[in-house]
């Protein structure tokens, strides 16, 4: 009686063996959408630049009217905004390009440390 009984021990964990590998069977890649090129990164935009440049008029208006700046100092900084306004304006007709929201950004930063210096 026990050779019966072992081998249908045997039998029965022979059997679990190959139900266990079933479980997590053989797992294939699922395929990756392709990247397409007229959808930008998916990084999230930082603020715009009109926002900065409404607070850079207002710093330079602070500044100014506290005597901070002179006239002819307020509108060097006031034509330098303006021509960012129009610059972005321009480069956002068609969507703006990594390179022209780099200068956008270079450009706003140098008016913001020029309010900010003087």
């Amino acid at each position: 009686m026990r050779p019966l009984s072992s081998s249908l021990l045997l039998l029965a964990l022979a059997s679990a063996a190959p139900a266990g590998a079933r479980i997590v069977g053989t797992q294939l890649p699922s395929p990756m959408p392709r990247a397409n090129p007229f959808i930008g990164d998916s990084r999230i935009p930082a603020p715009g630049v009109g926002r900065d440049l409404r607070d850079i008029r207002h710093r330079i208006e602070r500044a100014r009217e506290t005597g901070d700046i002179s006239a002819r100092e307020a509108r060097q900084l006031r034509r330098e905004a303006r021509f960012i306004g129009r610059l972005a304006g321009r480069y956002g007709r068609d969507g703006l390009s990594t390179a022209e929201q780099g200068e956008l950004r270079t450009r706003t930063e140098a008016l913001q440390d020029a309010v900010h210096r003087r």
